[in-house]
C-alpha cells in the first residue's frame, strides 16, 4: 500500500471502556469461560462470529501460543502488538499472535521487569541475593523450560529471558543460579 491508499469499511468501531454485549460478536462457548470479572471482554482474532471483526487491546481475552491458554493482559506492549497483528490480518497478511508478555514498574531506584508468566511453574531459581541488595532475578521453570522471570534491577536477565521464553528454552537451574556464568 502507498501512504495515500485507503481501505474501505462498512463499519469501524473504536471503543474506550465501552460496555458492549459479547454475545453479539462472540461465538458460543467463549463468553462462558471469562469469569465474572471478564464477562465483557472480547476474544482476539479467533472466536468472533465474523472473520472480519478484530478486537484488540488490553480488553481482549486472546489465545496465547506460548502458554497454550487464553489470556487477558493489561499492558501497553500487548495492546500495541495486537494492533499490529490485527492490521496485518485486515491487510490480507494474517499473522499468528505469539508475543512474550512483559511488564515493568519503576519504584524510585528499583526497576521491576517481568517477562513471561510464572503461573504453573514447578521450580523457582534465584540469581543474585535479594537480602544483599536491590539487584536479583527469579526465574520460573516448568519441566526445565523457562516460562517467566521477575528481574529487579537486572536488565540483562530480563532481555535475555524474553528471547529464551519465546524459544521455550530448557535451562539448567544450577547454571542459571551461578552469576559467574553470563546470561
Amino acid at each position: 500500500m502507498a501512504d495515500d491508499d485507503q481501505l474501505g469499511a462498512q463499519l469501524f468501531y473504536h471503543g474506550t471502556r465501552a460496555q458492549l454485549k459479547p454475545g453479539d460478536l462472540i461465538a458460543p462457548g467463549y463468553a462462558a469461560n471469562y469469569g465474572e470479572r471478564n464477562k465483557n471482554t472480547f476474544v482476539y482474532l479467533t472466536g468472533t462470529l465474523d472473520a472480519a471483526i478484530y478486537a484488540v487491546g488490553d480488553c481482549t481475552n486472546h489465545p496465547n501460543a506460548l502458554s497454550n491458554r487464553r489470556l487477558r493482559l493489561e499492558s501497553v506492549h500487548n495492546a500495541v502488538e495486537q494492533a499490529k497483528t490485527a492490521a496485518a490480518g485486515l491487510c490480507g497478511r494474517p499473522t499468528p499472535y505469539a508475543q512474550v508478555p512483559w511488564f515493568w514498574s519503576d519504584q524510585y531506584d528499583v526497576k521491576l521487569q517481568i517477562a513471561g508468566l510464572s503461573a504453573g511453574h514447578d521450580e523457582a531459581v534465584v540469581r543474585g541475593d535479594p537480602a544483599q541488595g536491590r539487584s536479583f532475578a527469579v526465574f520460573y521453570l516448568k519441566d526445565g523450560a523457562l516460562i517467566g522471570v521477575d528481574a529487579v534491577n537486572r536488565p540483562q536477565e530480563f532481555m535475555m529471558s524474553k528471547i529464551l521464553i519465546a524459544e521455550k528454552a530448557h535451562l539448567d537451574a544450577a547454571r542459571l543460579r551461578d552469576e559467574r556464568i553470563g546470561m
